[in-house]
Order: structure tokens, then C-alpha cells, then sequence
């Protein structure tokens, strides 16, 4: 799969698209020199169509995977969906915080994963980045000790980080099956 342009869409509602998604498109355009492309999903959209159209999703606020597609977590939980959706490393943005970092590292994939509480950063530097190739920078906005209690950001460029490598990633942890349905979703933007 080509890596560029990389099409990005943003779930969201007719209004939030006006109030956030122009502006946010203007942006992206020109900080990516046209290697990323940014377009609304509307809320009605079917999953099957989003796989078919778009590389990541950018989604307003988290309470998505509850409100504005209630129908998502029970496709998750069916092994064959989650596949997908891994395979194609989907994964699902927050617009409620972190967009002007998101945005300043552009052209660069900034990757957002919600880890379980009880995963230590040691243990995520020895399982997960440990096995990586490319240079990268964690951060950890809300750790509380040695302790994720949100989720670790890993920035790199992106002729390293490929959707394959993405995806190897969300399955490190796969052998838990409801903890890596559950728990390793987080973003690309």
C-alpha cells in the first residue's frame, strides 16, 4: 500500500465539521505539501465504508466508542472486525486535547496508545520498544510514578513507520484477547 497521500478522516457531525474540520484541512494541507489528505466522515458512515475510503481517523472526543457510533465496541469485540481494523491500523483520535502538539509534528505520525493501568513503562520500553527500529519519544502526559495511567505517544518519521509496523504494534499485546480489544486503540494523525 502506498503510504502517501495518506487519507485521513475526521468522524464527526455536520457541526462540528464546520466549526473545526475547514480549518483543520486548510492546515494539514499546507503543512503536508499535499502528503496527507483530510475529508469529513459523516457519523452515518459504516465501518466497512471507512476501511474502504480512509488510512486513519481523526474522531472528536472519546465518548465516541459510547455515543456517536454505539454500534463500534460490539464490533470490536468480534475477532474478525477487530482484525481489520488492526491489520489497517485504525485508530481512533481525540480532538479534545492534543491537536496543536498533533499538528506541530507534521509530517511526522504521532501514535496515541491507551494502555492498560497496570502496564509499566519499563515493561513498554522492554516489550514494545525495545523491538522497534527507528528512533522515537515517549510521552506521558498523565503517568502517575513508573505508572501510564492514559496513554504514551510514540513519534516517528514517516519513512519508518509503516501501517504494517503500526500494526504489529496494537498486537503486541494480543494474547489477552478482551485487553487488546479493549485497551490498545489509540491514534494516528
Amino acid at each position: 500500500m502506498d503510504k502517501f497521500p495518506l487519507k485521513i478522516g475526521f468522524l464527526c457531525s455536520e457541526k462540528k465539521w464546520h466549526e473545526l474540520g475547514h480549518s483543520l484541512e486548510q492546515k494539514i494541507t499546507s503543512i503536508s505539501n499535499g502528503d496527507m489528505l483530510f475529508s469529513h466522515i459523516p457519523l452515518a458512515t459504516s465501518v466497512s465504508e471507512i476501511s474502504a475510503s480512509f488510512d486513519c481517523i481523526l474522531q472528536k472526543d472519546p465518548s465516541f466508542l459510547t455515543s456517536d457510533m454505539p454500534e463500534l465496541p460490539r464490533l470490536i469485540n468480534d475477532p474478525k472486525v477487530y482484525k481489520l481494523l488492526s491489520s489497517r491500523a485504525y485508530l481512533f483520535a481525540s480532538l479534545t486535547r492534543g491537536v496543536p502538539e498533533c499538528i506541530s509534528y507534521f509530517p511526522k505520525y504521532i501514535v496515541d496508545v491507551r494502555m492498560h493501568p497496570s502496564v509499566s513503562i519499563d515493561e513498554i520500553r522492554r516489550d514494545i520498544i525495545a523491538s522497534l527500529s527507528f528512533p522515537i519519544i515517549i510521552k506521558n502526559d498523565l503517568a502517575h510514578g513508573s505508572r501510564i495511567s492514559h496513554n504514551m505517544c510514540i513519534v516517528a518519521h514517516p519513512e519508518d513507520l509503516t501501517f504494517s509496523l503500526l500494526s504489529s504494534l496494537i498486537e503486541v499485546y494480543d494474547g489477552d484477547e478482551e485487553y487488546s480489544r479493549q485497551s490498545l486503540i489509540g491514534y494516528c494523525v
